[in-house]
């Protein structure tokens, strides 16, 4: 069975889930739903992110993209304020990566505008 990852947030979380998800304990620079999308990346195997990997994903998004500095200087800024954070900001983020790992358990659908969606897909088979 195949769920988009606004249906599965709408329909599977518990109301405490629900409940941590509406107050986070930080910032958040992405929406939760662009916070939790899988991995666009080619892989024979899609794994869900774990917990650092999500908190330097909401890291990297105060940036804009036409400024954001070079990955390895986000990924380096985001562990040191990550080693800084509280028990709780550790413990939302566990609940999103254990969110995500349910959500790509049950079958997910991959977004069609996403990075390396169909859209761009087809242009790049247009061009070849």
């Amino acid at each position: 069975m195949s769920n988009t990852l606004e249906q599965f947030l709408a329909n599977n979380l518990t109301s405490s889930e629900l409940k941590r998800l509406a107050h986070p304990p930080l910032d958040l620079f992405l929406p939760v739903h662009e916070l939790l999308k899988p991995p666009m990346a080619p892989r024979e195997k899609k794994r869900p992110l774990n917990r650092f990997s999500l908190y330097r994903r909401n890291y990297a998004a105060r940036y804009p993209l036409g400024n954001r500095p070079p990955f390895r200087m986000i990924n380096k800024a985001a562990s040191a304020s990550w080693n800084n954070t509280t028990t709780e900001i550790r413990e939302y983020f566990t609940m999103l990566a254990k969110l995500m790992k349910r959500y790509m358990e049950t079958g997910f659908v991959a977004e069609p505008n996403g990075k390396h969606g169909l859209q761009h897909i087809v242009v790049l088979v247009h061009i070849v």
